[in-house]
C-alpha cells in the first residue's frame, strides 16, 4: 500500500458549499443580509469563487502547468492552456469547485463544511510543541498529526487564536485604497483607440503603478490591482460595522463597466498612522478595520459604500452626485480622505497624475472611486521553515496561501499547497522507510 492509500485527509470549511454560498452572497448583494461565514470571502473556493479568476502569475514553477491542466481535466476551457493571460470568471469558478469537491470525495477525502475552527490544540512535550489538532465551535476536536492551515487573507478570528498558541508571526506589507469603475467602452477606447469597437479583440483591461522614493527606505508604490474588465464591484465585508469592497466579472467579461483597485502600499511602521497603540504582529488587522469602519460610518451603514467621482477625489471636492454603480447593495457620496491616513491620500493623488499620463482619459467624471479596498493580500504572515514548510514554532504546522503571508492568487496559493502537499508526502515516506 502507497503512502497516499494511507493518509485519511479531513477537509475543513467554515462556510457553505457553493450553491448554498451563492445564495448568501446574493442575498448580502441585493438585501445587505450578511452571513458571517458564508459570503464573497468565506466558503467553498474561499475569495477566488467571486473574483476575475485569474490565473497567470509570475512565479516560474514546472507545477503551474500542473494546475492548469487539473482545471481543465475538471471542466474547465482548454484555452486557458495557452491564453498568456488565463482566467476563468465567477460563473466557471462555482462550475469547478463542485467538480474539484467531487474528485476529493472520490478520494476518500472527508469535506466539512459549517465548520467554524476556532482554537489549534497543542501537544507540550520534551522535543518541542507539536500539532494535535483543531477545535471546532462547540468544542469537538478533530484530531490530527498534521494541520495545514490554508484559510485564506479574511479570516482574522484565526490569527488572533494562533498568537494566543503563541504561533510565531510577523507584521508585512499590503496594499490599500479603493474600487475605481470606468464605462468599459472608455477602457476600450483609451487602449484600442481606432480599433475599440471591433468584435476580435478582448475586452480591454490595463495595468498601471507609479512609485515615489524608488530604491529609499521612504519608497512607495502605487498601482491598479485585479482589474476586472466588463465586471462589478461586490461588497466582501466578513463583519457588520464595516465596508470593503472586491471585483469580480463572468467569463465572457461582457458587461458595460470596468473595475479595478487602485491600491498605495502599507509597511509595518505604518500601521499605526490611524493612533492605535502597537498590536504586535496583527497591527496590519487593526489598520483594515479602522479604514473599514471608517467608510461603514461615512455612508451610512448598511454596506452603503462610500463613493466620489475620481476628478473630484484627485481636485479635493466631494461629488454633488455619483452615478449608478455596480456595486449592488448602493452607494452614498462622500469624501473619501476620510478612510486613510494622509499618506494613502498624498501618493494616490501624485499618481493619479502618473496615469493619466500612461492613459488620456482615466481621470475622468465618469469613472468613480468606491471604498474601500483593504483584503489585496494579508497583513500577517505565519512563519515556516524554508525546508519542512512547517510552522518555525508547531511541528506539523503548515502555514499555506494567502491567509498565511504565501501567494497572492488562485494560482500562486494552488502553487503553495502542492509545495506543501509534496513535502508531507516526502515526509511520510522517509518515516515509513526508517520505521
Amino acid at each position: 500500500m502507497c503512502i497516499r492509500d494511507r493518509l485519511k485527509p479531513v477537509l475543513i470549511d467554515r462556510g457553505e458549499p457553493v450553491e448554498i454560498r451563492g445564495r448568501h452572497v446574493s442575498g448580502l448583494m441585493h438585501r445587505g443580509e450578511l452571513k458571517p461565514d458564508s459570503n464573497i470571502c468565506f466558503g467553498e473556493g474561499g475569495a477566488g469563487t467571486w473574483s476575475d479568476g485569474k490565473l497567470y502569475t509570475r512565479v516560474s514553477d514546472y507545477r503551474v502547468r500542473h494546475i492548469l491542466e487539473t482545471i481543465v481535466e475538471l471542466g474547465g476551457p482548454e484555452r486557458i492552456l495557452i491564453d498568456a493571460k488565463p482566467h476563468l470568471g465567477t460563473d466557471k469558478l462555482v462550475a469547478l469547485c463542485k467538480a474539484f469537491r467531487a474528485r476529493l470525495l472520490e478520494a476518500d477525502c472527508e469535506v466539512r463544511f459549517s465548520s467554524f475552527v476556532e482554537g489549534i490544540e497543542v501537544e507540550r512535550t520534551a522535543a518541542g510543541d507539536r500539532v494535535r489538532g483543531v477545535r471546532l465551535r462547540g468544542g469537538e476536536l478533530v484530531e490530527a498529526d498534521r494541520v495545514v492551515l490554508a484559510a485564506g487573507h479574511s479570516a482574522r478570528e484565526m490569527y488572533h487564536w494562533l498568537l494566543g498558541a503563541k504561533v510565531h508571526m510577523e507584521p508585512k506589507p499590503f496594499a490599500v485604497g479603493f474600487r475605481v469603475e470606468h464605462p468599459q467602452s472608455l477602457i476600450n477606447s483609451i487602449q484600442y483607440g481606432q480599433w475599440s469597437e471591433s468584435k476580435t479583440l478582448p475586452t480591454a483591461d490595463y495595468r498601471l503603478a507609479a512609485n515615489f522614493n524608488k530604491n529609499t527606505p521612504e519608497h512607495r508604490g502605487v498601482y491598479s490591482f485585479c482589474m476586472c474588465p466588463g465586471g462589478q464591484v461586490v461588497p466582501s465585508s466578513t463583519l457588520e460595522g464595516g465596508v470593503c469592497v472586491n471585483g469580480m466579472s463572468h467569463a465572457s467579461r461582457k458587461g458595460h463597466w470596468a473595475n479595478s483597485a487602485l491600491v498605495v502600499s502599507v509597511k509595518p511602521q505604518d500601521f499605526g498612522a490611524f493612533g492605535h497603540d502597537d498590536e504586535g504582529p496583527l497591527g496590519g488587522l487593526v489598520f483594515q478595520e479602522e479604514a473599514e469602519r471608517r467608510a461603514w460610518d461615512l455612508a451610512g451603514g448598511g454596506f452603503i459604500a462610500p463613493a466620489q467621482r475620481l476628478s473630484d477625489y484627485k481636485a479635493g471636492r466631494v461629488s454633488a452626485d455619483v452615478r449608478k454603480t455596480t456595486y449592488k447593495p448602493g452607494i452614498a457620496s462622500a469624501d473619501l480622505t476620510g478612510c486613510y491616513p494622509e499618506f494613502v491620500t498624498e501618493h494616490l493623488k501624485r499618481a493619479l497624475d502618473a496615469f493619466e499620463r500612461r492613459m488620456p482619459g482615466f481621470v475622468t467624471e465618469d469613472a468613480l472611486l468606491i471604498g474601500v479596498e483593504t483584503r489585496t493580500s494579508s497583513p500577517v504572515q505565519v512563519v515556516r521553515d524554508d525546508d519542512t514548510l512547517e510552522s518555525v514554532s508547531l511541528g506539523g504546522l503548515y502555514p499555506c496561501g494567502e491567509g498565511a503571508g504565501y501567494g497572492g492568487g488562485i494560482v500562486s496559493a494552488a502553487l503553495d499547497g502542492l509545495r506543501i502537499a509534496e513535502r508531507i508526502l516526502d515526509d511520510l515516506a522517509e518515516t515509513s522507510a526508517s520505521a
